[in-house]
């Protein structure tokens, strides 16, 4: 493996990962703001503002988790290059296709 895949291997795994931690913080934050606005404990001059953030956390982590992979040494990951739906969500690698010889059919029961 070369340091250009390696390197965008780990890039797309770490985005990912970026992207999950940025959802379990988004809806904890939702649920702890909900818990406040439960208990009347929620102060009106940082409701709107920590709201917004929360939810811009939560957008940015499933906006990350969407994405599709990024591997411009595979040449499929830039702007106009070939689509490719058969990826690995996590690293980009393409996935491996299985392969049956010609003779190889199924007969039946």
């Amino acid at each position: 493996m070369s340091y250009a895949s390696w390197h965008w291997r780990m890039f797309n795994i770490l985005a990912r990962l970026f992207g999950l931690l940025a959802c379990v913080g988004g809806l904890v934050g939702l649920v702890s703001v909900f818990i406040e606005f439960g208990a009347h404990q929620f102060p009106a001059s940082a409701s709107w503002l920590g709201l917004a953030l929360i939810l811009f956390v939560l957008a940015m982590g499933i906006a990350f988790l969407l994405v599709r992979p990024y591997r411009p040494d595979l040449e499929q990951g830039a702007i106009g290059g070939p689509q490719s739906s058969s990826v690995n969500w996590w690293t980009g690698e393409p996935k491996a296709r299985a392969t049956m010889a010609s003779n190889n059919r199924w007969r039946g029961p």
